[in-house]
């Protein structure tokens, strides 16, 4: 269950990002992805598989990565789902990504657990555990979920 303490840091997080993208000022330009051109380019990393089949990006055991390192502020809006084959959810995805060993990765869980991860990898076991809460629903195979990453920096 998200406690007051939780929604009172979250808004107030949330509130800063947007105050630091406003002071620093955001680039007119917007990039939005679809997987509806098979001919999207991305890099595969780790072994599994990682493919665009009907306007979808399918990857097991491996991610795609894409976008640009130099980016500052930016807003990253996705549907994912876990087949409904699935005994549990597992969606994972990482944002400011500066090798397969430096970034920030979040995590959207259910079945034994029903969890939001939030972590940052760094090399050298640099890693950072960064927050973890329960929901209070339990994600399950075969449902959509929207997830929104906001990624601020003030330089």
């Amino acid at each position: 269950m998200i406690t007051k303490k939780f929604t009172y840091l979250l808004k107030t997080t949330i509130y800063i990002l947007i105050l630091a993208s406003l002071v620093v000022g955001q680039n007119a330009n917007k990039l939005k992805v679809s997987f509806d051109n098979n001919d999207f380019t991305f890099n595969q990393i780790g072994r599994g598989e990682c493919y665009i089949e009907e306007g979808r990006l399918i990857s097991k055991e491996a991610y795609a990565s894409f976008g640009n390192a130099d980016w500052k502020n930016y807003r990253i809006t996705f549907d994912a789902r876990v087949p409904d084959t699935e005994e549990q959810v597992q969606i994972w995805a990482g944002f400011r990504e500066q090798g397969r060993n430096d970034r920030y990765i979040v995590g959207l869980k259910g079945g034994l657990q029903n969890d939001l991860f939030l972590g940052r990898l760094g090399q050298l076991g640099n890693d950072e555990f960064l927050g973890l809460r329960d929901l209070d629903f339990s994600p399950t195979p075969g449902k959509w979920y929207t997830i929104i990453l906001l990624s601020s920096i003030c330089s």
